[in-house]
């Protein structure tokens, strides 16, 4: 006779869903699981280092393209392959606190993520803002929300940057993404007029000058000598790219009367690049300030970036790491100076898994991550695009092995950033409900 369980009594109304010593054991658990992680990348960093080529610049002043590319380079590859050539050569578009940053760089990230969590008026720890139904479950699933931004307007994943904002571009097509979600999947009211701009992110990047001063009053001194600090064309990091767009608000590629015209992909870039000074017009900092993104967290786990994902949560990363040659479609990584990237999805099924090998014939055990890049269309040659799996390809992604992404969310070649959930973007204004009652009864 099977012996009966003993029925456990079930918390009351209002109590803890668990003791302190079942929340010590999870935490344990997940610190086993990060200790884990750590222990298999360090391993695998071990066997294949990707070092990032030194940057040339003594300061952030001095990080431009045109001080890291021959002046003649442009005239036969374009400009906008050109700056995709300097980070080649060191240029560093996102200031990171890794190692393998220059000592001027961490600092500005530093500085720039103490900002971001002191301005959030949200939690910014990714277990945080994870859906409770999300919790968990993104191993073994596949996610490509960004398909609904690809239904919505493909242009938010089109187009190249000419300066060195990937940060801008990066979140910017984040914010886009996330708009598309909330719109066509959440089905959420918001009234969408045309895709993020990146004038209203770069804009801020002198902005954070004085706190910048603080830690370093050699570099204040030296920016003091060339002027007004913040107009070279610099970077920013991805730290005041999701502060601005949370706090400040999200600009459109749209032309603002009586303010600026943005309505061109140049206008809107060169705006961003001109402003950096002093930051954007008031009257422009007003008309944006009520749709902004409700939630922004830095990630540093795999299980929680996966969760964070499947949740339709849009990563920015920053890192020294994209794609080092063709993708199959799968890319194998390659180091840059400092360089920001969204990772849109991602795929951890066998589904693809089985395909990818009938496919190349190679044997693949780990999820992969799907990026956009904001380099030109042909920067990089992708075969086998999975069309059936994926949907089309947007224009500049790429992919890479799951163990190349978690290096570049928390290790000495990056970090990450996720967010979701748009705030504002009114619907246009609806006919009163008995004009429409009547209208429908006659």
């Amino acid at each position: 006779m099977a012996k009966k369980k003993t029925p456990q009594p079930k918390p009351e109304k209002g109590a803890a869903p668990c003791s302190p010593a079942a929340g010590d054991r999870q935490k344990a658990a997940r610190d086993a699981r990060r200790a884990e992680q750590a222990a298999a990348q360090k391993a695998f960093d071990a066997e294949a280092e990707i070092d990032p080529p030194p940057c040339a610049a003594g300061d952030w002043e001095e990080n431009t393209p045109e001080a890291l590319v021959d002046p003649i380079v442009p005239s036969y590859v374009g400009r906008q392959m050109a700056v995709g050539f300097a980070y080649g050569r060191g240029l560093i578009g996102c200031p990171l606190d890794v190692e393998t940053q220059p000592d001027w760089a961490r600092k500005i990230a530093r500085a720039d993520l103490d900002r971001m969590r002191g301005d959030a008026d949200c939690d910014t720890r990714a277990e945080a803002v994870i859906p409770g139904a999300a919790q968990g479950k993104g191993r073994g699933q596949r996610a490509v929300h960004f398909q609904h931004a690809m239904r919505l307007d493909p242009h938010i994943f089109e187009g190249a940057q000419n300066y060195n904002n990937c940060s801008a571009w990066a979140t910017r097509e984040g914010v886009g993404a996330a708009i598309a979600v909330d719109v066509i999947a959440r089905k959420e009211l918001h009234r969408y007029v045309a895709r993020p701009g990146t004038a209203g992110i770069y804009a801020y990047r002198g902005q954070n000058v004085p706190r910048y001063n603080e830690i370093d009053p050699a570099l204040a001194r030296r920016r003091r000598r060339r002027g007004q600090p913040g107009r070279s064309d610099s970077g920013m990091s991805i730290y005041l790219g999701a502060a601005v767009v949370h706090k400040y608000g999200i600009g459109l590629e749209i032309d603002y009367p009586g303010i600026a015209d943005l309505s061109t992909e140049a206008a809107d870039e060169l705006a961003g690049v001109r402003w950096g000074g002093s930051g954007p017009p008031g009257n422009f900092r007003q008309e944006v300030a009520g749709d902004r993104i409700g939630q922004i967290a830095t990630v540093d786990d795999e299980e929680a970036l996966l969760d964070l994902l499947y949740a339709a949560h849009f990563t920015v990363t920053g890192s020294t790491i994209t794609a080092g040659g063709p993708g199959d479609p799968i890319s194998p990584a390659g180091g840059v100076g400092g360089h920001a990237q969204l990772l849109a999805g991602y795929d951890d099924t066998d589904e693809f898994r089985d395909w990818y090998r009938e496919v190349t014939g190679k044997r693949l055990t780990e999820w992969v991550g799907i990026f956009d890049q904001s380099w030109p269309a042909n920067w990089l040659k992708v075969e086998h695009w999975p069309e059936h799996l994926w949907g089309p390809r947007p224009e500049g992604a790429f992919v890479l092995r799951g163990r190349d992404v978690l290096r570049m969310i928390d290790t000495r070649y990056g970090r990450a950033v996720a967010m979701s959930k748009v705030v504002g973007f009114p619907v246009l204004e609806l006919p009163p409900w008995d004009e429409a009652l009547s209208s429908w009864i006659g």
